[in-house]
């Protein structure tokens, strides 16, 4: 959704925040960094919005949201032999990587208390405690996940399925901008009515992946032997 290459902000996020600032006809900057320090920031008056925010009560009572952008799915990434067999029991007594202020680390420590959490920097953190043994899950979203593991050609982690959570995201304002946030749902209205929007998701959501087990690719090989050998007995005849 958003993050640094080159040094420069990129990802769908970006690109929709971009694209509200050609609505609006006024100037966007953004800047990326770790989330808590994001919503630090913004609630001290140092920026005016949060570009990635799904709603519960203690948010409500902090800040307003516009009409929804994307919807992250959220899934346990685990090494990929353990990944057909996982189910919710796995977490007792497991270790699991999460960031520090997002979704999963309040969602998981409410609905499953008997599993251990371990803070995360990033994905990439994660994925390497994962790797290393320090720890048994990593609860993240899966576009994320998946685009680190692309990133660093990483074949031996998988998402568990099924997700464990979805949720709707939108932009988040600090209470008392109302101005603000009409301004920014007008913008996206039109975005979504012009097809802007859904051509950004097309962008940034990538091709499908379909896993398979390594006994139904040997079948998929052999059956396309079997075929090919009938088409050449039918050509002989």
């Amino acid at each position: 959704y958003e993050f640094l290459k080159n040094g420069r902000p990129t990802g769908a996020n970006v690109d929709l925040l971009k694209a509200i600032g050609e609505v609006l006809g006024r100037p966007i900057e953004i800047r990326l960094m770790s989330w808590s320090e994001a919503q630090a920031q913004v609630q001290a008056g140092k920026g005016h919005a949060l570009t990635f925010m799904s709603t519960n009560k203690e948010r409500l009572k902090l800040y307003d949201f516009t009409e929804p952008t994307f919807s992250p799915t959220f899934s346990f990434f685990v090494k990929a032999e353990t990944a057909p067999s996982f189910d919710a029991s796995y977490l007792l007594n497991k270790r699991n990587g999460v960031h520090p202020a997002g979704f999963p680390k309040a969602f998981l420590t409410e609905n499953h208390p008997e599993a251990t959490y371990v803070l995360m920097e990033n994905d990439w953190d994660g994925f390497g405690k994962l790797l290393r043994g320090e720890i048994h899950a990593v609860a993240t979203t899966e576009w994320v996940g998946y685009h680190t593991l692309r990133e660093h050609d990483i074949s031996s982690i998988r998402a568990a399925f099924p997700p464990f959570a979805r949720k709707i995201a939108s932009i988040a304002v600090p209470k008392g901008n109302p101005d603000l946030v009409q301004q920014l749902d007008n913008a996206l209205l039109n975005l979504k009515k012009s097809g802007k929007f859904y051509r950004i998701i097309d962008k940034w959501s990538g091709k499908k992946v379909v896993l398979f087990e390594m006994e139904h690719i040997w079948f998929f090989i052999w059956l396309g032997g079997l075929a090919a050998t009938v088409l050449i007995l039918l050509g002989t005849l």
